[in-house]
């Protein structure tokens, strides 16, 4: 069962947030100073590119959490698309801060997610 879990939607973007821990770390995982943040990012199937949202996503909620409460442990999050309507990467990152502050994880601060883009005149366009 989840420490905390939380979901998060933009229009028609679903993810799902589950946070474990924080727990004993795997031995190849221990950090002797500070906990190890582990990201699972389940999109549906037949789609690619998780790694890299996995490593966006850890490296996002790293500087947020305070690990060095946990030495010796992992903080797992599991993100689960449920669908994927744009914003994929804000709503995934929003829905893990919002199932971080859930499970009580220790942070010195929160972070929000939003899609933009740049057009070609200037101009700022949100969630495009």
């Amino acid at each position: 069962q989840a420490d905390g879990s939380a979901r998060f939607n933009f229009d028609k973007t679903c993810v799902y947030a589950g946070i474990f821990g924080p727990t004993e770390a795997k031995a190849h995982q221990r950090l002797s100073d500070e906990s190890v943040l582990v990201v699972n990012f389940a999109l549906p199937t037949g789609q690619g590119l998780h790694k890299e949202s996995e490593a966006i996503i850890r490296r996002t909620l790293e500087p947020i959490i305070v690990r060095s409460q946990n030495p010796m442990c992992a903080i797992e999050v599991t993100l689960q698309v449920v669908n994927d309507d744009g914003s994929l990467l804000a709503a995934s990152v929003n829905a893990a801060v919002s199932a971080l502050v859930d499970a009580g994880v220790p942070m010195c601060g929160q972070a929000a997610a939003v899609t933009c883009a740049i057009s070609p005149d200037g101009s700022i366009m949100l969630d495009p």
